[in-house]
């Protein structure tokens, strides 16, 4: 996941090479001549350098949002349906003020940078190039290891990576061809692939990939259109390969097999192209690194459109606990309520979501993968260890899955000259964002063998027990996933369930859901104060479980001069668990305020901050309120 500039590749040839000689890059020159694109010299920065994220208050005056931004010089580039986030564009170098101007706007609810998540795979570009060949399950350990020779890729640090041959340990697979024996699955499930895009052959192409036909590749839709990438195809690759792992076309004697078998995809072109060069006033410019860059903005607005379209589930290979704007390693960078509003959105609509956990090879968080109604996915290798990238954590990411020296499908035109409806084009790639799409393709199995007769609408389909079948589906996923590995290894040391098991995911029978997390009561944040006309006006933002809380109090204290500290405090209890401002047309002098949450079980309080001071020409008024209305306390 780190990227590496210092890999010593040229681009060579686009011809066709035999599986274990790296001799060319993943992404032959030929190609990309084919294919302009911006010349980058430099890592893609943290976030948009010109765009944010904005969700206002409902009821906020249309007024006063025009007038911020008018302020702020901001253009509306689209609203996300479903959670009514709008993507703005600003200045190009002035997001970090322009957070600072709405997120203390009071007609503001959150305002987020629009960071930029990266796809989840260990770059191999000295790999060599991609392969063609008519049949290589053999090569595919991770749906059945029995110990076969296979091919794995070695990144030695001197020489770069390179393909070698290795050996697993029998067992440490997801079962599948035993799991195909109960259920091929269904073209009626269908899986968004959210990511840089799929080789998909549809209609009147003879050109993309034969593992995904009309048919198998249900719609394509770009989500990264205004930004730097007009192309549906998959500039980089990534996108195809996951969607290989997850639906290649099955049981066709061409390529490799997918987990879902039967299932069907759709190309939510959600991560654009970023290519990396280094330029020489001499010998000109040379590849050295390729990337998906997949906006936040682009992600949201994928995820609604997948949960309003009808699609059993997500997959999204990305995530940003990666590089910062110079280059540098960086962690835990990412979390968005935009997109965890999007999550949830999802979710309620009977979407299940799966994301690659990381390739930090720490514990660290990275979204989406860490939100909670999503299935973080870490990887495992061919002995059922946890491979040396893997983010891990048996705390928040569910699954472990395999995820080193994947075999899967990449862009036809990406292999050079070979027969386009006999063969399937091929390559090795590492990292969680392959094991997250294994764990999409059982789950997209699941929704076949367990509920076939309710496949036309998700957020509609229930369990016999009443149970959402997004629920259930990931209940049977972590709940027959294999605690022990295939030599004895704690897997749910590293992981919440352990290694997919997709024998024991179809067999799984949970007997009830399992209890709700505990509900979080958090105090108050985002406090911000202003006066009109003498009336103190307060907005706060709750981001804790409202089912948990009574409502606020809110707490004024007055400055004495005369004894030069705080006192004569005030309050007043808003018992509304959604209230989000309180008015004070009371307050005389230099003022400030906190407010506290009201846990409803016991009355505990949990206090924000004190706000700025501020200073009130007394209105000798004593109207205390707010949302929900002001009860004063004596």
């Amino acid at each position: 996941m780190h990227h590496s500039l210092s890999l010593p590749i040229l681009l060579l040839s686009s011809a066709v090479v035999q599986a274990a000689v790296p001799e060319s890059l993943a992404i032959p020159q030929a190609y990309l001549d084919s294919h302009p694109h911006p010349v980058h010299t430099a890592p893609p920065p943290a976030y948009a350098v010109d765009r944010i994220l904005v969700k206002f208050r409902p009821g906020a005056a249309a007024s006063d949002v025009g007038e911020l931004m008018r302020e702020s010089r901001a253009k509306s580039l689209k609203v996300i349906s479903g959670i009514d986030v709008h993507v703005l564009q600003v200045p190009v170098g002035t997001v970090e003020a322009q957070l600072a101007r709405f997120n203390q706007n009071p007609n503001v609810l959150y305002a987020e940078p629009d960071i930029n998540h990266i796809v989840q795979y260990v770059p191999n570009e000295g790999l060599g190039g991609s392969i063609y060949a008519s049949d290589y399950f053999s090569e595919q350990w991770a749906l059945n290891n029995t110990g076969q020779v296979h091919s794995t890729v070695v990144n030695d640090p001197l020489f770069g990576p390179y393909l070698d041959e290795a050996s697993g340990l029998p067992g440490a697979d997801i079962n599948a061809p035993e799991a195909w024996d109960m259920t091929k699955g269904s073209s009626a499930v269908k899986i968004a692939i959210l990511d840089s895009g799929i080789d998909c052959r549809m209609a009147g192409d003879s050109v993309s990939s034969i593992e995904f036909g009309n048919g198998k590749c249900v719609e394509q839709q770009k989500f990264v259109t205004d930004y730097q990438s007009d192309t549906l195809e998959d500039v980089v690759g990534h996108g195809t390969h996951v969607a290989g792992i997850a639906a290649a076309q099955t049981d066709n004697g061409i390529g490799i097999a997918g987990v879902g078998f039967n299932s069907s995809v759709g190309n939510l072109k959600t991560c654009y192209e970023y290519l990396i060069y280094s330029c020489d006033p001499f010998f000109g410019c040379f590849l050295i690194a390729a990337t998906g860059v997949c906006p936040l903005s682009s992600s949201i607005d994928a995820i609604t459109y997948a949960a309003d379209n009808g699609y059993h589930v997500i997959n999204m290979s990305y995530g940003s606990d990666e590089i910062d704007e110079e280059g540098n390693p960086i962690s835990l960078v990412g979390y968005s309520q935009a997109e965890n509003d999007a999550v949830n959105y999802a979710w309620g609509k009977g979407v299940l979501l799966v994301s690659a956990a990381g390739n930090a090879g720490d514990p660290i968080k990275n979204y989406p993968a860490a939100y909670d109604n999503v299935i973080a996915v870490g990887a495992t290798d061919d002995d059922d260890n946890r491979a040396s990238f893997s983010t891990f954590g048996s705390d928040w990411v569910s699954l472990m899955a395999p995820g080193d020296s994947i075999l899967s499908t990449m862009p036809n035109e990406q292999c050079g000259t070979f027969d386009y409806d006999n063969d399937a084009c091929l390559h090795w790639q590492s990292g969680t964002s392959m094991a997250s799409p294994h764990v999409a393709g059982a789950a997209a199995l699941l929704w076949a063998y367990k509920y076939a007769d309710q496949l036309s609408d998700p957020a509609t389909c229930q369990d016999a027990s009443g149970v959402p079948c997004n629920q259930m589906i990931r209940m049977m996923l972590e709940q027959g996933a294999d605690p022990i590995g295939a030599d004895g290894q704690d897997l749910q040391s590293i992981s919440q369930y352990g290694r997919l098991n997709l024998v024991g995911a179809l067999t799984a029978t949970p007997s009830e859901p399992p209890p709700p997390p505990p509900l979080v009561v958090k105090a108050p944040e985002a406090l911000s104060i202003s006066i009109t006309n003498s009336i103190v006006f307060l907005t706060w933002d709750y981001l804790g479980d409202q089912d948990a809380i009574a409502g606020f109090r809110v707490e004024r204290e007055s400055w004495n001069a005369k004894r030069n500290r705080w006192q004569s405090v005030s309050s007043w209890d808003v018992l509304d668990p959604t209230a989000t401002m309180f008015e004070d047309s009371s307050a005389n002098g230099e003022v400030h305020y906190r407010v506290g949450t009201i846990q409803q079980s016991d009355g505990s309080l949990f206090w924000s901050g004190w706000s700025d001071n501020i200073t009130v020409a007394g209105s000798g008024g004593g109207k205390g309120g707010g949302k929900g209305g002001g009860k004063p306390n004596k």
